[in-house]
């Protein structure tokens, strides 16, 4: 296992009831679902829950690969650059192209005391790619075609991650009182 390979988490990372997100950097319903665990999520669940991050980039997106080869990158140097990087992406995506994503990588680096030249160049990093690809893989192996896609045990939220259903299903998850 490389240090690429380890999922982003966020919340109660020990806990067992988490909640898998598959999710594409350049959709627009994860960065929806990004807000939400900001605002929502991580307060009300945050102690008892583990929100586990993983990258699925559609291939009609023409950047989300890239960003997630970039946010697998900034979470190897340490995983609250990886929770920057991914809420500054989406807060950012109307403003993102393809040619300017590497702009994009280099001026995130730079505000965040990284080297961007170091950030650019895991863009091209082959062990990133690869997984990149072992998180997509993951997400096919389980049957996943849209971002967001959301496990929570056995309850799966495609696409569309209505938040009252969400919080039942982590409400039922949770042991009596834990929340």
């Amino acid at each position: 296992m490389s240090l690429f390979d380890s999922a982003l988490v966020e919340g109660a990372a020990e806990s067992p009831v988490r909640a898998i997100i598959y999710e594409d950097l350049q959709c627009g319903d994860c960065a929806y679902l990004r807000r939400k665990l900001d605002e929502r999520l991580l307060p009300a669940y945050g102690g008892h829950v583990a929100f586990e991050h993983r990258d699925f980039p559609l291939p009609q997106h023409s950047w989300a690969r890239a960003a997630a080869i970039a946010a697998k990158y900034f979470h190897s140097i340490d995983a609250a650059l990886a929770v920057s990087f991914r809420r500054e992406i989406f807060s950012d995506l109307a403003q993102v192209t393809v040619e300017a994503f590497p702009i994009w990588v280099r001026a995130f680096a730079k505000r965040h005391a990284q080297d961007p030249d170091a950030a650019q160049a895991a863009l091209l990093n082959t062990k990133i790619a690869e997984a990149v690809e072992a998180d997509y893989q993951s997400g096919l192996a389980r049957d996943v075609k849209k971002t967001p896609t959301v496990f929570v045990g056995d309850t799966v939220f495609i696409e569309w991650v209505p938040l009252d259903e969400l919080m039942n299903v982590l409400d039922a998850a949770l042991p009596e009182g834990a929340r």
